[in-house]
């Protein structure tokens, strides 16, 4: 991915995530999905046999909030947002336009600057699709942290927001991080692909221009020069 502001790319850096944001490893759809409907619903239950494991195709794979931040060398521990009230959340995204979080999503036309610029490449790195026009509220509050520069524990909430949607049974909702978890599966098992599987389209390569900062967004962060 294309950087070409320094002040989206030090929010990112100081908000460490940006291993994830430069991934490079393959998306291959088929495999995730047989991930996420493997997935125990006593995933993170200690007493389980299934305790941060998933078992399919005939390996059994390690999964955990650990396991997440040891793969991309961040720290343990830090905290997870969940007592984040969504109409904090909304105000912070939108500098104070919107004040509650409407029911089908928060349009990205009403984010700020910042937010549009980080929603975008979130969506281009951890959703395998350019054509979601709604910020969700697990991906609202993540671009929240990675915003106010909060500390948290990235591993907790990948692993959360992952499992919860696996274990929800939802089939209409978008994978989280597909590219990660197929990271993730492939350096534990690089031997589990089979004729079946086919690479995923990448979502293609976000450059941070003014036109993604085009429409009705509140300027809340300095864009300063764009270089070549």
């Amino acid at each position: 991915m294309t950087q070409k502001n320094s002040n989206i790319m030090g929010i990112l850096e100081e908000a460490g995530v940006m291993a994830i944001v430069e991934l490079t490893s393959p998306y291959y759809p088929k495999l995730v999905q047989e991930f996420i409907c493997n997935m125990s619903e006593d995933i993170d239950d200690t007493p389980s046999s299934h305790h941060h494991k998933v078992t399919f195709r005939n390996r059994t794979f390690d999964f955990s909030p650990r396991l997440i931040n040891d793969h991309f060398g961040r720290p343990n521990g830090g905290g997870t947002g969940y007592n984040l009230r969504t109409s904090d959340i909304v105000k912070v995204l939108t500098a104070g336009v919107v004040d509650t979080w409407p029911d089908k999503g928060l349009p990205s036309s009403r984010l700020s600057v910042k937010y549009v610029v980080l929603y975008k490449v979130g969506v281009a790195n951890w959703i395998p699709t350019t054509h979601n026009t709604s910020v969700f509220e697990a991906l609202g509050k993540f671009l929240y942290m990675i915003g106010t520069g909060a500390s948290f524990d990235m591993g907790r909430v990948f692993f959360d927001q992952i499992t919860q949607h696996a274990t929800s049974h939802a089939v209409l909702k978008p994978i989280l991080y597909p590219k990660m978890i197929c990271s993730i599966l492939l350096s534990q098992h690089n031997d589990i692909l089979t004729s079946d599987d086919v690479e995923g389209a990448d979502p293609g390569v976000i450059t941070i221009t003014p036109r993604l900062m085009e429409g009705t967004h509140v300027a809340d962060v300095p864009l300063g020069p764009q270089t070549e």
